[in-house]
């Protein structure tokens, strides 16, 4: 029983995280988790049209954890511009000086047959989910190499495994995932980088 305890009560102290898609969901949960171990955590979500900075879902978890004694800072780039990731790692290295780990959860829900939408509506969910994970990790990866450690997470789903029904674009998404981050893991390995 001590053993499970001390295994999910891991210290995380002073270890810097960037998560997308954390301003609801599995995003805030794993990010209030992260920063409960004591975790410096950049909180990714987009800001919605209307929204101050203080309305953010991102700024509501940043908040949140800030309540509870924990250190965060939010961060409003669309997971979707291929620069984010760069932005993302940009600013948590300026702030906090490193970068430890990276979990990309941004992506774009599809609950819609494949025939009823557009194909630009098809290419920005299966981006949402390829695109930013891709460019986290892309801009990540160099200051790991360095560093010889780094920890790189992702979302990923049954339907990208399986598949589903209306969800075409978010299985092929989260499929490409998978074997984007089976590869990563064999690149990365020999430098400490774990995916």
């Amino acid at each position: 029983m001590n053993e499970a305890r001390q295994a999910t009560s891991t210290s995380l102290t002073g270890r810097v995280v960037i998560v997308t898609g954390a301003g609801k969901g599995i995003g805030r949960a794993v990010s209030l988790q992260l920063a409960s171990r004591g975790a410096l955590v950049l909180i990714n979500n987009r800001r919605h049209m209307g929204e101050d900075d203080e309305q953010t879902s991102a700024a509501q978890v940043v908040a949140m954890i800030r309540a509870q004694g924990g250190q965060a800072l939010a961060n409003h780039d669309d997971a979707l511009d291929p620069d984010a990731g760069a932005r993302m790692v940009a600013q948590a290295m300026n702030t906090w000086g490193r970068l430890d780990m990276v979990y990309a959860n941004a992506a774009v829900a599809q609950q819609a047959a494949f025939h009823t939408l557009s194909l630009n509506e098809l290419r920005t969910i299966i981006d949402s989910g390829v695109v930013s994970t891709l460019s986290l990790l892309h801009a990540a990866w160099p200051v790991f190499r360095a560093q010889r450690y780094g920890r790189a997470l992702v979302s990923t789903s049954s339907a990208g495994r399986f598949g589903n029904h209306g969800l075409t674009a978010y299985a092929a998404s989260k499929g490409a995932i998978e074997s984007l981050m089976r590869s990563l893991a064999l690149e990365g390995v020999k430098h400490g980088i774990h995916c």
